[in-house]
């Protein structure tokens, strides 16, 4: 029987390959050392970690840049905000003004018309106080009206031939101007008594 050692055989390949390794590894080693001193490789180098800090630097900037962006957008939207609310108090203030104006309006309208209605009564009660001094005894009034400075007087007379009194009384009487007879007319009254009517005419003088 024939015996083979193979350990004893393969141990110095194990350690020859080993050398070889570390031989290699020694030898990229001091390759790329003796790159690195390359002055090209040098600059090459030197323009890439330049070029990567001025791009780290650039994007910094950018992002400080987009940062402030914002907050000027968010201070502009809570100013926009603020100037929406105060425009709609204005809105609401305004509403309520011109409610107000037209409240004063409508006050100041009733004011003017009962002012003239006042007047218009007052004026009233001077010409009838007027007249019933400058008319004769025998002639009584049932009618009197002012619209628009249009006066309108009607009445009654003892008989006929007092009427032309009537007109004369207000052609001489100073509230009046225009006097005009309109129309007259005998009848009876309820006692079946004769008596005349009439209707005259007038502008109230300013």
């Amino acid at each position: 029987m024939i015996k083979i050692n193979l350990a004893t055989r393969k141990q110095p390949a194990a350690v020859e390959a080993k050398g070889t390794g570390m031989t290699r590894l020694n030898l990229n080693l001091g390759t790329i050392s003796d790159f690195l001193k390359e002055r090209s490789v040098q600059r090459f180098l030197l323009v890439l970690i330049v070029g990567a800090v001025a791009y780290g630097y650039n994007d910094y900037q950018k992002q400080e840049l987009l940062d402030q962006q914002q907050t000027k957008l968010n201070e502009l939207r809570a100013t926009r905000t603020k100037l929406e609310q105060e425009a709609s108090k204005m809105k609401a203030l305004k509403e309520q003004q011109t409610e107000l104006e037209a409240a004063q309006e409508l006050i100041r309208t009733k004011l003017e018309i009962m002012t003239k209605l006042m007047s218009e009564r007052g004026a009233a009660a001077k010409i009838l106080r007027s007249l019933s001094n400058s008319l004769p005894a025998e002639i009584w009034l049932t009618d009197f009206r002012i619209k628009d400075n249009d006066v309108v007087i009607r009445g009654n007379a003892s008989d006929i031939g007092q009427v032309p009194n009537v007109v004369k009384a207000l052609q001489e009487n100073a509230y009046f101007t225009d006097v005009a007879l309109k129309s007259s007319q005998e009848t009876k009254d309820e006692s079946g008594a004769r008596i005349a009517t009439f209707e005259v005419g007038a502008k109230q003088r300013q």
